[in-house]
């Protein structure tokens, strides 16, 4: 009852506090999301992984910079050019200020490859190199083919098909697989932490032995089994 009585004496400094609290929050969103220039100011959305900062390096703007010589086109244009950014589209929302909206790629795998480690999207592009922002990525070891900010060539494209193959058939796998690695003579390993196995695959990368592997590992999680080498090249499994 106590209780009660309190809240209804004090309940308006409550709301007080929280609508202080709300405005607080919005304003510094607002702020971190912003810049002035000369004039005007620059409101930026939709950016994930990309900061305020490099955004405006990227447009050569500060706040020195005249809100009327901005061109939005030119704007796009160079934004375009940073990897990340999938689409951007810059436009004037009030007299004196410019919104700029950006789409990210959204990273789906890391490349290791050329000693330098490769972000890459659903479509093979290149999201970065040595930059890795995306958390809790399976890597994907060999050598492959970059062209133009892309991954091309039958080895890398048929290894990735198989891997997103085997997480459509068991997606329990995924938080389980840390890497694929695909050597120079074709065969293909793969590398667990839970449990902490290495797998031979072999050459082949199909639904017959996409199924060995899910049968395999639920073997050893039943039979509470200890190794550190699965073999799967031949018509049995081979524990080491």
């Amino acid at each position: 009852m106590y209780a009660l009585e309190w809240i209804k004496q004090n309940g308006w400094k409550i709301g007080s506090s929280f609508v202080v609290f709300s405005l607080t929050f919005l304003l510094y969103e607002f702020s971190k999301n912003s810049s002035e220039v000369s004039g005007g100011k620059i409101v930026l959305n939709g950016h994930r992984l990309i900061s305020k900062q490099e955004i405006f390096f990227a447009l050569g703007v500060n706040e020195n910079s005249k809100i009327q010589d901005l061109k939005p086109e030119e704007m796009e244009k160079k934004l375009l050019k940073i990897p990340r950014i999938r689409e951007v589209r810059v436009s004037l929302r009030a007299k004196n200020q410019l919104l700029i909206s950006i789409t990210e790629g959204r990273a789906v795998y890391l490349v290791r490859m050329n000693d330098s480690i490769y972000e890459i999207d659903k479509d093979d592009r290149v999201l970065s190199i040595d930059d890795v922002r995306e958390e809790n990525l399976i890597t994907i070891t060999g050598e492959f083919t970059l062209k133009e900010g892309k991954l091309e060539g039958s080895k890398f494209k048929d290894l990735k098909k198989s891997i997103d193959l085997t997480f459509q058939m068991y997606p329990e796998f995924k938080p389980r697989i840390s890497e694929f690695k695909i050597m120079n003579e074709g065969t293909i390993l793969i590398y667990l932490h839970n449990p902490r196995v290495k797998v031979i695959l072999g050459n082949s990368f199909d639904k017959l032995q996409i199924r060995k592997l899910y049968s395999a590992i639920a073997y050893l999680e039943n039979e509470t089994v200890s190794l550190s080498i699965l073999d799967l090249r031949g018509e049995d499994a081979v524990f080491q």
